[in-house]
């Protein structure tokens, strides 16, 4: 199996690893994405467009995200630093899972030379199971609400304040 960085040395200490790149590695890394672009672009449709595959790419290039290049599979994550503590989240896990699951030792150690304390994912339920064997816990629930979607032109949280107060029972007071 192989477990690659996209091309960049992971074991550099801060965000500067991704700073020494060669025009090889470049090539390599662009050539990876390629191979990747389906894998890729299923989970960025799943959760919920929010990023093109081109813009994934280019933010990989730049080194503002983090990627793997597998055999069967991709993992594209960020340093997300919060006022108390620095966390490596995937938002991309694409693939066989077998092959995913035994990265989790490389993106421990990645973490941890980043300064991160703790790793974090999104994605589909599936990942819940297999992931609770190795001690990954669910953290909180993220919902989503599409206003392109919404086909009334009232105010969205005018929407959900009547749907919240017709479901409690409640009557909603005029503004």
């Amino acid at each position: 199996m192989e477990r690659d960085s996209g091309g960049f040395d992971m074991k550099m200490n801060g965000l500067d690893h991704r700073a020494d790149k060669t025009l090889d590695k470049v090539a390599r890394v662009i050539s990876q994405l390629y191979s990747d672009r389906d894998l890729i672009a299923s989970a960025l449709e799943y959760s919920g467009n929010t990023h093109t595959f081109d813009d994934v790419a280019m933010m990989i290039l730049k080194g503002q995200l983090l990627y793997w290049h597998l055999s069967n599979s991709c993992i594209v994550g960020e340093v997300i630093t919060y006022p108390q503590r620095k966390d490596l989240h995937f938002f991309l896990l694409a693939g066989d899972l077998k092959e995913i699951i035994a990265m989790q030792p490389q993106m421990i150690e990645t973490a941890k030379a980043l300064g991160c304390s703790s790793l974090s994912g999104s994605g589909r339920p599936g990942w819940i199971k297999p992931l609770g064997e190795l001690g990954w816990k669910v953290h909180s629930t993220t919902l989503w609400l599409d206003l392109t979607a919404l086909q009334s032109a009232e105010d969205p949280i005018d929407l959900v304040q009547r749907d919240l107060f017709q479901n409690l029972d409640v009557s909603v007071k005029e503004r």
